[in-house]
């Protein structure tokens, strides 16, 4: 297991939700961002 750097584990306001959303999904894995592609494929 690695170890994310501070910066990296809370995101600053000015990094938006975008990036707060993709280091929450990092932190569950890869079958978290299987799951938001399927999802935005059913959506879309």
């Amino acid at each position: 297991m690695t170890t994310l750097a501070p910066e990296a584990t809370h995101p600053s306001s000015k990094d938006g939700w975008f990036s707060a959303c993709e280091i929450w999904m990092d932190r569950r894995g890869k079958g978290a961002w299987i799951a938001a592609m399927i999802l935005g494929f059913i959506f879309f």
